[in-house]
């Protein structure tokens, strides 16, 4: 099941492999695609730190 099947508002997950069709691209470059990416970015930080903490 997709993630837009599953109610998730905004997909950051990137496509890899395989030729990016234009309206990707576009998307991977936009503001609300590249926020989303900093929000994962920070909270796999933040994740990661409390997991070495608590080990």
């Amino acid at each position: 099941m997709s993630c837009k099947q599953e109610g998730v508002k905004v997909v950051c997950i990137p496509q890899r492999g395989g030729t990016k069709a234009p309206e990707r691209e576009a998307y991977e470059k936009s503001r609300e695609f590249k926020d989303g990416q900093r929000f994962r970015a920070g909270i796999e930080g933040a994740s990661r730190y409390c997991s070495a903490v608590a080990a």
